[in-house]
Formats: structure tokens, C-alpha cells, sequence
């Protein structure tokens, strides 16, 4: 209850704050009814004979672009929480509070992964609406599943990229060259299988390659779990130990900062 009384609060601090930008929210939906036309243009100028990975391309773009820029977005809200306490001098204060330093980060950047996660589905609301992509074949329990697991994943790297961003104050650019890699090998825009066999390999261990590739199964093919056994196998292991890794490499980083006296440093 003391959890959700401060997740509570977090998510009223943020909702008053942007309300005072509601002009900004109108622009986004704007920005993102181009974004999708312009997939959507560029999958009608390939044609309907290209079917990466045996779905059509529109669906691919929408789905790959929406989950990298909800991943990315996710990640990139720990290095804001902890740059906004670092310029505003509010982090030493905000670290020796009673709540764990990682749960801290997590609560400041909640509210930006709900946004992000509502963006995300009115992303794909657009792509399969508005422009008409595929018709879905959505196997709930498997999207569910999915969800959790990229969720996860994301919450990992972001205490890794806080962690940076203590460390070394550039959070930001580790942030912008994670995604740049991610983009490129995950599959995000074009099947993996183009790609160069070393490059491949390297696709193969990025874990939002199996998730992004699992989520486009669950939603228009209707996959089950039973039949993403080897993704699953992957994806599982890694979201349960990266979460905990990630806590305390944020923990010992912040101790050092501590020590060497560079904590409030950006």
C-alpha cells in the first residue's frame, strides 16, 4: 500500500504538470498520424509481394517501430529522472530517502513509461484503423506474456542507463547508440535474415529481436506460447536476471558516486 500511495503520487505530480502542456499532447497524436502515413506509403511503394518473415510489410513497420520507440522510450525515462534531480540539485537528497534508490528511479520514470505505453497502443491503433493494415489474429495470453517480458527487459536496461548516467553523466548518448544498434539488428524495419551472417549472430542476442518477433506472431498470426517455446526460452531467463543484475550494478554505482563526492555531477 505504501508502494502504491507513492506511485500514486508520482503519477499526480506528472499529470499536473503536463496538463498545463495540453496543446503539446495534440501535437503528438498529429506527428504520429504522419509517422504511420509515411510507413504506410513506403510499404504501398515496395508493394504487396514483399512479406518479410510472411507478414505483410505495412504490419511489420507498425509493430517493429512501435515497440523500439516504446523500448527506447522506457529506457531513456531513467536517464531523464536522474539528470532532472542531478540539474535541479534534488538528487543526494532524493538517495537517502527511506525508499531504495532503484524503486526511486523506477517511481520518477513511471509516469513516462504509462505515456509511453499509451502511445504504443495508439500507435497501433492508427497503423490497424486508421490505415488499414492487416487483420489481426490476436492470441491474448501470448500478447500478454510478450508484454510483460519487453516491459521487463526495459526496466533493466533503463537502471542500467541510470547507472550511467551517475557514473559518467552521459546516459543520453549511451542511450542514443543503444538504440541505433537495437534499430539496425533487431529486426525493427527489415527481417534479420538480410543481414550479413556474422550480423545475424549478432541479431540473435538481442533480446528484443525474439520479443519483436513473438509480438508480431501473437498479433496477427495468433501464435500460442506452446509455439514460441525458443523464443520464450530466452526471453524468460534474461528479464528475471537482468532486472536484479541491473539493481545492483545502480546500487554499487550510486555508492561510488557517493564516494567520490560526483553524485549531483550532469
Amino acid at each position: 500500500m505504501n508502494l502504491l500511495r507513492k506511485f500514486l503520487a508520482v503519477l499526480r505530480r506528472d499529470w499536473l504538470t503536463a496538463s498545463r502542456y495540453g496543446a503539446a499532447s495534440i501535437l503528438y497524436v498529429v506527428g504520429l498520424v504522419f509517422e504511420v502515413g509515411a510507413f504506410y506509403f513506403v510499404a504501398r511503394s515496395v508493394g504487396p509481394a514483399y512479406r518479410p518473415d510472411g507478414f505483410d510489410f505495412f504490419s511489420f513497420l507498425v509493430i517493429g517501430t512501435g515497440v523500439w520507440g516504446f523500448f527506447i522510450a522506457t529506457v531513456s525515462s531513467f536517464v531523464s529522472a536522474i539528470r532532472e534531480s542531478q540539474v535541479s540539485g534534488s538528487i543526494e537528497a532524493l538517495m537517502t530517502t527511506a525508499t531504495k534508490p532503484s524503486l526511486l528511479v523506477t517511481l520518477s520514470a513511471a509516469s513516462t513509461i504509462l505515456r509511453d505505453g499509451l502511445q504504443l497502443i495508439a500507435y497501433l491503433i492508427v497503423g490497424f484503423v486508421l490505415f488499414g493494415a492487416t487483420a489481426l489474429h490476436v492470441n491474448p495470453l501470448a500478447l500478454i506474456v510478450l508484454s510483460v517480458l519487453i516491459l521487463a527487459l526495459a526496466l533493466a536496461f533503463g537502471i542500467f542507463a541510470a547507472a550511467v548516467q551517475v557514473s559518467v553523466q552521459k546516459g543520453g548518448a549511451v542511450v542514443w547508440l543503444f538504440g541505433s544498434v537495437i534499430w539496425l539488428f533487431s529486426g525493427t524495419m527489415f527481417p534479420v535474415s538480410v543481414l550479413p551472417a556474422p550480423l545475424q549472430a549478432l541479431s540473435k542476442a538481442i533480446p528484443l529481436t525474439y520479443a519483436m518477433d513473438g509480438l508480431r506472431a501473437a498479433l496477427l498470426k495468433g501464435t500460442s506460447l506452446a509455439e514460441m517455446g525458443p523464443r520464450l526460452m530466452y526471453l524468460v531467463p534474461l528479464a528475471v536476471l537482468l532486472l536484479p543484475i541491473a539493481v545492483a550494478v545502480f546500487t554499487v554505482t550510486l555508492q561510488q558516486a557517493r564516494r567520490r563526492g560526483t553524485l549531483s555531477y550532469y
